[in-house]
């Protein structure tokens, strides 16, 4: 293939997928009423709903999950491929 077809094919893909993307975004885009609706903050009384954690946990609300997690955080992982938190060397799988 000579350069001006390599140009052309570039052109074409580029220009189709440029079409796609104008025409198609009017249907992925959040409307603006709900974009200015997420701007404002919830209240904390929105989160006092429970949510049913099964029968191991039984309900509770969405207010005492976010507790919950802010007083017992998850462990820090170590980075990737450095050595697991615990110092010891875990090779695959979770």
């Amino acid at each position: 293939m000579n350069n001006a077809r390599v140009l052309a094919f570039i052109g074409t893909s580029l220009g189709l997928f440029l079409a796609v993307a104008v025409a198609g975004f009017h249907f992925v885009a959040s409307p603006a009423g709900s974009v200015s609706t997420q701007a404002v903050p919830v209240p904390l009384a929105a989160y006092q709903q429970p949510v049913n954690l099964g029968a191991r946990y039984g309900s509770v609300t969405a207010q005492q999950l976010m507790q919950t997690y802010l007083e017992n955080p998850p462990p820090v992982r170590a980075p990737a491929g450095g050595a697991a938190a615990s110092g010891a060397m875990h090779f695959g799988g979770c």
